[in-house]
């Protein structure tokens, strides 16, 4: 692995996100397609079961595919949820729409859903791609609509995956894709780096070696790529940083990047 500033990574391309974005789709419903009867397992994501998760996913790729679904889902969300910030009230609803469905019907909405919402990415008119929404959550700035579609969506699928293989004891299945996926989160999380330099590398079939801060490293921490990653989404992780560096520890143990 050849290490490089993660900031200043190329940002990738329309077509390079949206082929990542049909193997993640790819890839969920694989593991969808094998959850058996542990729908209701907890997952990591604290409140959601399994089955809640693939609500969420079925609700998310509807809105990604039609504007007045998520328009309508973001009004009924601050109507039904006054006490949540807007993206908690939005996938509440989510899951509230779905309530009905048993999980294999989910599964079959997903399967329907996901090629759709594709469709729609592919075909959105740069003129909205370029427009800047807030992103319901506390603090971050505005993202265009583009980041949204092409970076937001393919990772929090992602982590979902990871979550859903952990509740039901699959195993990660790895392609090209989920290296790009993290390379995606590693530059974001490099755009914001305010600690010391340092090379950080990540282990496993999606890891690389990056480094973070533009100045010479002060120190090397590895971790493993997938941990890594639950860890900056604010999950529990596994296993603790292997490093020297103390100050660099202490920075990436409290790093968060939005999933």
């Amino acid at each position: 692995m050849t290490t490089y500033p993660a900031a200043r990574r190329q940002k990738p391309d329309r077509d390079q996100a949206a082929n990542a974005a049909e193997a993640e789709g790819d890839a969920i419903l694989a593991v969808l397609r094998r959850i058996g009867d542990h729908w209701q397992q907890p997952t990591d994501c604290v409140g959601w079961s399994v089955r809640d998760i693939t609500a969420h996913l079925v609700g998310q790729a509807e809105d990604l595919a039609s504007l007045f679904t998520v328009t309508r889902r973001i009004r009924h969300g601050r109507r039904h949820f006054p006490d949540r910030i807007e993206l908690d009230a939005l996938t509440a609803q989510q899951i509230a729409d779905h309530t009905e469905d048993s999980g294999p019907q989910l599964v079959t909405a997903f399967a329907t859903a996901w090629p759709r919402a594709l469709r729609s990415v592919r075909r959105m008119p740069a003129v909205i791609r370029n427009r800047t929404i807030r992103p319901g959550i506390p603090d971050p700035p505005r993202w265009t609509i583009g980041y949204l579609q092409d970076i937001i969506y393919s990772r929090d699928l992602w982590m979902h995956r990871v979550d859903l293989c952990r509740a039901t004891d699959q195993p990660m299945v790895f392609d090209d894709h989920d290296r790009w996926i993290v390379n995606e989160v590693i530059r974001d999380l490099a755009a914001s780096w305010t600690g010391p330099a340092v090379t950080l590398e990540l282990t496993g079939p999606a890891g690389d070696k990056f480094q973070l801060g533009d100045s010479a490293p002060t120190g090397h921490v590895r971790a493993d790529a997938v941990d890594f990653l639950r860890g900056l989404s604010g999950r529990p992780v596994d296993h603790a940083l292997a490093a020297r560096n103390a100050p660099a520890v202490r920075a990436l143990q409290t790093a968060r990047v939005t999933f």
